[in-house]
């Protein structure tokens, strides 16, 4: 190539029928993509590309451009109407697809994006229950997932509060009446709604959780019973659906009450919730009224929700004892280390690394979760510029990272123990989802400092 002059190089897993017109809207797509200070076209004219080049692992980036990239970094996982798990591994999986749904809603401009996922997913509902696998996966459709219904139920409430249109809360009003009466008066699934509301997972059932992997096909790590997030979504669900109603009163001067059944479930779930209750944490799950006390992060995930069925003292003690932990520089490790059955590294066979895999692993998406309940304890006690500087302190690592050139999206997974080495997929749409909705709120925050 002559000075000044560039060359484009194709790859596709299929035949590209019109090269140029692939060409064209990637480079289109990627327009605005911001470009590292070394790049050789940031270069003044007299320097060379090699004069030009970084050696010193200085940021290459401003922070702006960091915001930037991370949100090129999400919609990359953008599948048309769906969301892709992660690359290269993964294709698309309802339970991912609904948590990545909640950052993409605060990218401006994204509504309809959402809403052309959601619509799709509506269209597989059965029983109750949307799928966690559709054929176009490339596998068998499975509806092997409780929480993802739920997450779905509260995307559909964040929705409507974004569109304000009378017309949709009619809408999905009667579609979360439908799939809670289902979730209530289920007998297509093996699980069940005990006599204190909480939804219990029948053994073969047991995988039906985010902590999903199975051996021999038997869970790895066993949910049965009420796992602790699963209900903390479905009183979230059902607090979304009385939401709905009152959000409809408003827009449209008509009344409409939310169904008796509904209301009465939603209030003996929060009464339920106390049995979770131990000394300074939530258990992982009932099995009958005996507490399963595991120190997971499922505990994080249930009080990061909107609406809590806990006091904030409880919510203090269990952010401080994850934070203590659970917590590490790339996210939260997915059980006490003070737990025998902890693994500090996901390596070795396929089996070795299973059992790892929600058995000490640190996940970068639970930051997410664990931010969010962070903000639920400081909100009345800090001012905007100190939340902003908490929060920017858990996710430093990765904002470095990114500014530094290192990495161009985070990893499914890395090691519970240091030096955390990134493992699994290295683009995960969850963990990407969680540090942009953590960003995004920061910068938020010292908006209105």
């Amino acid at each position: 190539l002559k000075p000044g002059e560039s060359n484009c190089v194709l790859f596709s897993d299929s035949p590209i029928e019109y090269p140029q017109a692939a060409k064209d809207a990637i480079l289109k797509r990627y327009a605005d993509l911001p470009l590292p200070a070394d790049f050789p076209c940031c270069a003044d004219e007299d320097d060379t590309l090699i004069s030009n080049l970084d050696y010193n692992d200085n940021l290459l980036f401003k922070h702006d451009e960091f915001l930037q990239l991370l949100e090129f970094a999400l919609k990359d996982f953008i599948a048309n109407d769906d969301i892709v798990a992660g690359y290269p591994y993964y294709g698309a999986w309802g339970r991912d697809t609904m948590i990545v749904l909640n950052a993409l809603l605060r990218i401006p401009g994204q509504l309809e994006q959402v809403e052309k996922v959601l619509r799709k997913y509506s269209r597989h509902l059965r029983g109750g229950l949307i799928p966690n696998m559709l054929p176009e996966t490339g596998r068998e459709v499975n509806y092997d997932s409780i929480d993802a219904t739920l997450w779905y139920i509260i995307l559909l409430w964040k929705v409507g509060k974004r569109k304000v249109d009378v017309g949709y809360w009619k809408e999905v009003i009667h579609l979360c009446e439908e799939i809670l009466k289902s979730i209530l008066n289920n007998k297509q699934y093996p699980f069940e709604i005990r006599q204190d509301g909480l939804i219990n997972l029948k053994p073969e059932f047991a995988h039906a959780t985010w902590m999903d992997v199975r051996m021999d096909g038997q869970s790895i790590t066993p949910r049965d019973g009420a796992p602790v997030e699963i209900n903390s979504l479905w009183y979230n669900a059902l607090c979304c659906y009385e939401a709905m109603c009152k959000s409809y009163q408003e827009a449209s001067g008509i009344p409409y009450l939310p169904m008796d059944l509904l209301v009465s479930t939603k209030e003996k779930v929060k009464e339920a919730f106390r049995k979770y209750w131990t000394s300074d944490y939530l258990a992982d799950r009932l099995v009958g009224d005996t507490q399963i006390k595991e120190v997971r992060p499922n505990a994080i995930l249930a009080l990061s929700l909107p609406w809590q069925p806990v006091d904030k003292g409880q919510m203090k003690a269990v952010f401080l004892k994850a934070e203590a932990e659970l917590l590490t520089p790339y996210g939260i490790r997915t059980l006490s280390p003070q737990d025998p059955r902890f693994r500090k590294k996901y390596y070795g066979s396929q089996k070795e690394r299973d059992l790892a895999y929600h058995n000490g692993s640190v996940w970068a998406w639970l930051l997410g979760a664990f931010c969010g309940l962070g903000l639920k304890i400081w909100r009345e006690d800090l001012d905007d510029e100190a939340l902003a500087a908490k929060l920017s302190g858990y996710v430093q690592t990765f904002r470095t990272s990114f500014q530094k050139g290192h990495i161009a999206s985070l990893a499914e997974v890395w090691d519970g123990d240091s030096p955390h080495f990134p493992k699994g997929a290295p683009a995960q749409a969850i963990s990407v989802a969680a540090l942009y909705n953590i960003e995004t709120f920061i910068a938020t925050l010292r908006e209105e400092s």
